[in-house]
């Protein structure tokens, strides 16, 4: 039975503030017990943030996870056939969204693009298994049109997204490996055959990056991949693409992506992954472009001239030069939604696309951010801290899990974490931001297939037996 858990009382945390421009102080003095209450209303100067900034598109759920979430459509596996076989004496049996007998190595989930949502199917117990691809429409649990046979070895086929309209499967094999295009509204697939291409690291390594498959050669650099899984632009360099840690942010796909441009090498390149047009910076001659962050908008870099000290600056999507630069600042690593900088000498601050400072902080720069609607949230000693970026306010520190994989997804108020995984059971979670309460809780058994998505606006479960999926919205 799903409880929900007693709320947790918020543990005292120092709360740290930066530099204040203007405070006002009431006092309230309680003459019949002799209790004096101190409030602080915060706010910074106006002249220290633009008044016309506001926060990337963010794809928040649409439904409130303020209560324990109720299962709306329902979508079982067999309703997503018929499922043709490869072989005619080879009968699919036990059909799961699973790719393993195992639910910890299980990973059913291709990718989405809007309320598209794909998924793997397979009979992963059977002897002989078989492998599918499937559609769905997460506004309604409605199938996007029949599985795709996928007829390859006993191990699945690795599918990745490949632009906006179409889907690559690889067989995972190591020779006379095939592929098979297949058109994401549709289903039909447009091509097949055999390429060069490997579902592992090394020479011609397929990954996903944003919504596009891109093909890595270590020490070499990266190439888009064309409709008949042949390679065509290239980029050289050291072949490790970096996006930050875009897939799990609550940002639309970001079409920049950076490498550094030799294996040894301490500079980066930016490029298009759409069409790998390589984006230079407009600096100054002789500039040297180091660590560099992409996201929304744009990028930034740190850009050293000569044996200076390298300072950061902010470029749009084109390499144009915006805002102001920051002499001696250091990138903050995994940011996705905007750049975050540790200040020399000390204390750190976050900027808008545009390169205009939006907040700024003494201390260590924070070991992971996350940005909820105009709030960012900043992990330091004494858990998230919480500024909004348009009042200036701070809010309560709590000591909720908002980092690298235990979030899931927020509605702007409540946030969805996990916890756990197949092995020793998982625990769903909605908590609220501003309060740090726990709101509801939800958890799996050992050895249960259950898995949360966030797929654009809408949170998508997949049941304790692997044989369902659903939606969870708010009760009515």
């Amino acid at each position: 039975m799903n409880m929900p858990m007693p709320t947790d009382p918020q543990k005292g945390v120092a709360r740290r503030w930066g530099v204040i421009a203007a405070a006002t102080v009431f006092i309230v003095v309680l003459a019949a017990v002799g209790t004096v209450v101190v409030l602080k209303t915060i706010k910074a100067d106006p002249r220290e943030r633009p008044s016309d900034w506001h926060p990337p598109l963010q794809p928040l759920l649409a439904s409130s996870m303020q209560v324990q979430p109720i299962v709306g459509w329902r979508t079982p596996v067999l309703d997503v056939g018929p499922f043709p076989s490869a072989s005619p004496d080879t009968v699919p049996t036990e059909l799961r969204f699973a790719t393993n007998v195992s639910a910890f190595d299980s990973t059913p989930f291709v990718g989405s693009t809007g309320d598209r949502a794909y998924f793997r199917v397979g009979d992963a117990g059977s002897s002989s298994p078989q492998w599918w691809l499937i559609g769905i429409d997460v506004r309604d649990g409605g199938r996007l049109f029949p599985a795709v046979p996928l007829p390859t070895t006993s191990r699945p086929p690795q599918c990745y997204l490949n632009g906006p309209d179409a889907l690559l499967c690889i067989e995972n094999a190591t020779e006379n490996v095939r592929f098979w295009t297949i058109d994401g509204h549709t289903g039909a697939v447009t091509h097949t055959g055999f390429t060069p291409l490997r579902t592992y690291t090394g020479n011609l390594g397929v990954q996903q990056v944003g919504i596009y498959a891109l093909a890595t050669t270590q020490s070499e650099g990266v190439r888009g991949i064309g409709s008949t899984a042949e390679t065509t632009w290239s980029v050289p360099g050291n072949g490790d693409v970096d996006q930050g840690s875009s897939s799990i942010r609550d940002i639309p796909p970001i079409e920049l992506a950076t490498q550094k441009s030799g294996r040894a090498a301490d500079t980066r390149v930016v490029f298009s992954i759409a069409n790998g047009t390589i984006v230079s910076p407009r600096t100054t001659d002789g500039s040297r472009q180091l660590k560099t962050t992409v996201y929304p908008g744009g990028f930034a870099a740190e850009v050293s001239r000569g044996d200076e000290r390298p300072t950061v600056q902010f470029f749009d999507e084109s390499g144009g030069r915006v805002g102001q630069e920051v002499p001696g600042g250091t990138l903050a690593d995994s940011v996705a939604e905007l750049p975050v900088v540790a200040l020399a000498p000390s204390g750190w601050a976050a900027y808008s696309a545009q390169g205009e400072k939006l907040l700024q902080q003494p201390g260590a720069m924070p070991a992971q951010t996350r940005l909820i609607g105009s709030t960012l949230y900043a992990m330091g000693d004494s858990g998230w801290h919480q500024y909004n970026l348009v009042t200036g306010a701070q809010g309560k520190d709590c000591s909720y899990g908002l980092g690298e994989g235990g979030y899931i997804a927020s509605d702007g108020k409540a946030a969805v974490l996990t916890s756990g995984n197949a092995t020793v059971g998982l625990e769903t979670s909605g908590v609220d931001l501003a309060s740090c309460n726990t709101l509801w809780t939800t958890n799996s058994a050992p050895g249960s297939f259950r898995h949360v998505w966030r797929i654009n606006t809408t949170l998508v479960q997949l049941s304790d037996d692997g044989k369902e999926l659903m939606s969870l919205v708010a009760p009515s």
